[in-house]
């Protein structure tokens, strides 16, 4: 927590240093790194590495366009919703934008802001600028070569004399207030990311600059720039205020601007405690569950706190260690996350710079581990953010780790709604991760209770399916539906935000499982269980009741899998209704008043994938495919019932050998005292049969003393 009886302190700006640079890097931080590199540690070849980067900048000519760019998310085929790529040149900072699925060419359009094209590669060159600007003076730094901090003085003066002529606007075209404006971007998220580059530049190359040029930077540039964030929008607890803390604290920092520092660090709605505190679970996930947002709304904090520090303000940043643990602790035994929510599918190791700063902070040996899972001596790019974090906060050694990392074990945080079950060994590692999320509204939120996803290894076998750009109507209209995922859909309407929770956890006899349930306004009551019989058979049971049913119900529960169908249905053709999710799924069939069922699809590697069940009603069984996932159309499965209870029992075969399953009521006829055995038997392997007793709910069960005690039994 902030200390508040330090609050005078926080912003007695006579009490900052005033040596440069104290932002990114300390003069004794400098000369430590300058040490690593001249003995010969691999921080030469990081060097190196980052200093190639750099010289691209130095022999590229300095042009920064005349106006502010557009939200890349706009980077969008019109019609297909496909991502556009940049083609040839035509003009003063046009050019050619294509579809390279159709071959469409399209041109931008300046009065259209959904079709200016040409200012979504404007906001990549300001970025761009931005970013070479601190690399050189990143390098100057480590190197004392002038022609560095020359180029970064000729970044930083030339958007001195561009900013203050650019207008304020958001990404929908308009400059109303409180509308998330930016000047140089389409939107303060990106203004915010630009100006954390642009300060620490700043700060690297200071003691070059004539007392005029410093006076230009900081009165047309930073201070402006900063001032208009903290105006550009109501401060919230998101991902996006952590950029604008970063941004408006490190330039409140470097100027000694007590309001400026004040917004970032002091005002208790949503400064830099308020966000590590309120943005994350008790477990240090964010809240809006999302791995890819967690890892980006950590970035501006790690940069926040590494000034907080060498400016030595009182400020505790010890609870910022569980946000670099949680994800780590939560991932697949290959350091995969799933695409929960907005998210796309992270893998941890690509993450694993940020871990640098981490473990230098916190010397937990875990991060430690993560950091020797990639090539610490090398500077990647993959847009325009700094990920040098190795070289300039990385520990020269490592300490030698005897301790396995702990990625195999199972893993549940109740306060996130996740779960991560995990079977086998080596390659052979099941791992499946569950959601049951709180009863919350966020802005990344897909609302899909207990949805999940399944791994093989690096590979996924039953998938959540990501998001698209953001402007796309296919984001709203098809991936966050819960029609898109894992869970079900009432009367084909999107799920209302809703309570879920974790039932049970555990491991029983070998057996990893979860239970969870979800309780709904819109008068749904489910229970899932899903156990991982062994490295190759997942079994999925839900349990539904209706409170509200009338002859016009209809209760789906949709699956997807990756691959293609195996075999074209024998079906009847289904036309899907017109309604979100739904009116972009295709190739669909029905087979109608079914109570087994056997559906097979074929992985891009050839190998078969069985999913076989019962149903205690009978049901239509829809098949056909939904929209991409990783640019392949997913097969999608969907369960639809006509009746107020029932359930639908499954196994995932992933050798392809079908499963035969039997399910009996030993209790109850109400969902919330309910219990059943089953009977899982893989093809022409009785000896391989497995009987469970499920008892959600952990009713007495009369004769059956064990399963009265837990909720999830193995029967001999």
């Amino acid at each position: 927590m902030l200390l508040h009886t330090a609050a005078k302190a926080l912003t007695d700006t006579t009490q900052l240093p005033v040596t440069h640079p104290s932002l990114l890097l300390t003069n004794a931080q400098v000369n430590a790194i300058k040490n690593d590199i001249q003995q010969g540690t691999w921080k030469q070849k990081a060097f190196q590495s980052l200093k190639k980067s750099a010289d691209k900048f130095l022999e590229e000519k300095l042009e920064v366009p005349s106006r502010g760019g557009n939200w890349n998310d706009y980077y969008i085929n019109p019609v297909t919703y496909n991502e556009l790529k940049t083609g040839k040149l035509i003009g003063d900072y046009r050019w050619e934008h294509y579809d390279e699925r159709t071959g469409q060419v399209f041109l931008g359009d300046l009065g259209n802001v959904t079709r200016d094209y040409d200012g979504v590669i404007i906001s990549l060159i300001h970025d761009s600028w931005a970013l070479g600007a601190l690399e050189t003076g990143i390098v100057f730094q480590l190197s004392g070569d002038l022609k560095y901090a020359g180029k970064a003085r000729d970044i930083l003066m030339a958007y001195a004399a561009l900013y203050p002529t650019l207008p304020a606007r958001n990404r929908r075209g308009t400059d109303k207030a409180l509308s998330e404006q930016g000047r140089l971007h389409a939107q303060d998220l990106d203004d915010s990311k630009w100006l954390v580059d642009v300060v620490q530049s700043a700060d690297l190359i200071w003691n070059t600059l004539t007392p005029h040029e410093q006076q230009v930077i900081t009165d047309s540039l930073l201070l402006p720039a900063a001032r208009f964030i903290t105006t550009s929008a109501k401060p919230t607890i998101h991902n996006i205020q952590c950029w604008r803390i970063a941004a408006v604290g490190l330039t409140g920092l470097f100027t000694h601007d007590e309001k400026l520092i004040k917004y970032a660090l002091i005002d208790s709605v949503s400064c830099f405690t308020s966000q590590v505190s309120r943005l994350f679970t008790k477990e240090g996930m964010i809240l809006d569950l999302s791995p890819s947002y967690q890892f980006f709304a950590l970035y501006p904090l790690i940069m926040m706190s590494q000034a907080i520090q060498n400016y030595g303000y009182p400020v505790d940043i010890s609870s910022l260690k569980r946000l670099f643990t949680a994800p780590l602790m939560l991932s697949s035994p290959y350091f995969m996350l799933p695409p929960i929510h907005d998210s796309r599918s992270v893998n941890i190791r690509g993450e694993a710079y940020l871990y640098e700063w981490g473990y230098t902070q916190f010397k937990d040996t875990a991060f430690a581990t993560l950091l020797k899972q990639y090539n610490r001596s090398v500077c990647r790019y993959t847009g325009t953010m700094f990920n040098g974090f190795s070289l300039i906060f990385g520990e020269t050694n490592l300490p030698h780790v005897n301790t396995p990392l702990g990625l195999d074990q199972c893993v549940s945080y109740p306060d996130a709604g996740l779960t991560k079950l995990v079977t086998g060994t080596g390659a052979d590692m099941l791992t499946c991760f569950v959601k049951y999320t709180p009863k919350i509204k966020r802005t990344h939120f897909h609302y899909a209770q207990l949805d999940f996803a399944l791994l093989k290894g690096l590979d996924y076998i039953s998938v959540m399916p990501e998001n698209v750009n953001y402007a796309s109507p296919l984001s709203v209209g098809y991936y966050k539906t819960s029609l898109a995922h894992n869970t079900y859909v009432l009367n084909e309407i999107v799920q209302n935000p809703t309570a879920g929770k974790c039932l049970a956890t555990g491991t029983e006899n070998g057996i990893p499982y979860a239970i969870t349930e979800t309780t709904t306004s819109d008068s749904v009551h489910l229970d899932r269980t899903i156990a991982l019989l062994n490295k190759d058979l997942v079994l999925v049971v839900d349990a539904f009741q209706l409170n509200k049913f009338n002859d016009t119900t209809v209760f789906d529960m949709a699956y997807h899998q990756l691959g293609t169908w195996s075999k074209k249905s024998k079906g009847k053709k289904w036309t899907p209704p017109n309604k979100p999710g739904y009116q972009y799924i295709k190739d669909t069939y029905v087979n109608k008043k079914q109570t087994a069922f056997k559906l097979t699809t074929m992985l891009s590697s050839n190998k078969p994938v069985t999913v076989s069940g019962i149903t205690t009603t009978p049901v239509d069984i829809i098949t056909g495919y939904g929209l991409a996932y990783m640019k392949k159309d997913v097969p999608l499965s969907i369960f639809r019932f006509k009746v107020a209870k029932g359930i639908l029992a499954y196994c995932i075969s992933l050798t392809g050998e079908p499963v035969t399953l039997k399910t009996e009521t030993i209790a109850g006829d109400d969902i919330t005292n309910n219990a059943y055995r089953l009977t899982i038997e893989p093809a022409n392997q009785p000896a391989s049969r497995i009987t469970l007793v499920i008892n959600p709910h952990k009713k007495a069960i009369a004769g059956l003393e064990e399963p009265g005690k837990k909720p999830f039994v193995k029967q001999e």
